[in-house]
């Protein structure tokens, strides 16, 4: 097997440091291998070795919340992509922009992409990077370059933008086999697979992420009982609460409400969904059997889309269509929400055996 095979902590070190790696996927699937190096890391020179050895297709990998942020919905409403890769709309830089072709403001619109200060007005639509939506659960929810991208930079602790292209031959065909190995040993560039990187992964992402929260509890007097409020760091920065009723000791199955923030719901009282009556019936249903937590998940209003985006979607409904139909129109898909935080907070709180109340 070729030197350049590295195992996947190492890789992670080298990806810190703004190396490229190869990230090759299964041979029942594309069997291929993608160059994907760190955005926030990237230089104007690796871009250009980039499109040199690659389709020339320069895509940043993304998770939705930052989809969101950036203002970037998916390419087209009916993704009909034999793997369903989620495109969002290609964006370039506004800063320094000219032709936004160029390896040197390709770079500095993928640096952008993973400063957390960029926003939205900072890119122009259309461009030439192509911004990838990365599976809500990761590697767990799908085994893609898309998915590798984001949860090396989430292991490095890097900005949000896994730059990736797939590796291609002088004759224009797609590299794949030894023929990633020869490339790899020729520019001393590591190689890993996506197995190994997801195995990797379910491990260390959970124990990263709950090594740095710490959840204390403040008395929250409720006309059920008396219950214990935290908030519990997300992944993408956003502060969601946990509730708790009863005691500290272990109750198996424990009673879970995971509830979607939904503004309109919960506190305005709208009619147009049952999300208030489902917090309150939970509130009654846990207290009742004596123990148990409702997980409140901010920044998922709208299934995800945003208060805005979700008013928006209210407008269309008006005009006939469903909620799926109307998220649709509006370039969303039907349910955007990512779950990892909620399988964080469940593994710090040392959940394992739930019975789970129906989410909204």
């Amino acid at each position: 097997m070729s030197k350049a095979l590295k195992n996947i902590a190492e890789a992670v070190d080298l990806f810190a440091q703004g190396k490229f790696l190869i990230v090759i996927d299964d041979e029942n699937r594309e069997n291929e291998g993608d160059l994907i190096i760190s955005g926030e890391k990237i230089t104007d020179q690796d871009m250009a070795f980039m499109i040199r050895h690659t389709s020339g297709i320069i895509c940043s990998a993304i998770s939705a919340k930052r989809a969101k942020d950036l203002n970037l919905p998916i390419m087209v409403r009916e993704n009909q992509d034999q793997r369903r890769t989620a495109f969002t709309i290609s964006i370039d830089a506004r800063e320094g922009l000219t032709t936004g072709i160029s390896a040197t403001e390709r770079a500095n619109t993928v640096r952008k992409m993973a400063s957390a200060q960029s926003n939205a007005a900072d890119f122009i639509r259309p461009g030439h990077v192509f911004p990838l939506i990365a599976h809500s659960d990761g590697l767990a929810g799908r085994r893609g370059h898309t998915e590798a991208g984001l949860v090396l930079c989430q292991l490095a602790n890097q900005g949000e933008s896994g730059v990736l292209s797939e590796l291609v031959n002088d004759d224009g065909t797609v590299m794949k086999g030894q023929q990633l190995f020869d490339f790899a040993d020729e520019y001393e560039i590591p190689v890993i697979t996506i197995e190994d990187l997801a195995l990797y992964a379910l491990e260390n992402l959970a124990t990263k992420k709950s090594e740095t929260t710490e959840i204390q509890w403040a008395k929250l007097p409720h006309e059920t009982g008396l219950w214990q409020i935290a908030t519990f760091k997300g992944g993408s920065g956003v502060d969601h609460a946990v509730l708790k009723f009863g005691d500290d000791e272990n109750h198996s199955p424990t009673l879970i409400r995971a509830h979607s923030e939904c503004l309109t719901g919960d506190s305005f009282g709208s009619l147009r969904c049952d999300c208030g009556e489902q917090l309150k019936s939970s509130f009654h249903l846990i207290a009742q059997k004596g123990h148990g937590y409702i997980i409140y998940l901010r920044g998922q209003e709208g299934r995800g889309i945003g208060l805005s985006e979700k008013i928006k979607a209210y407008l269309l409904q008006d005009q006939g269509l469903d909620t799926i139909s109307a998220n649709l129109e509006l370039g969303h898909e039907n349910d955007v929400r990512d779950w990892q935080d909620l399988i964080t907070v469940l593994d710090q709180l040392k959940i394992k055996d739930i019975e789970l109340i129906t989410n909204n």
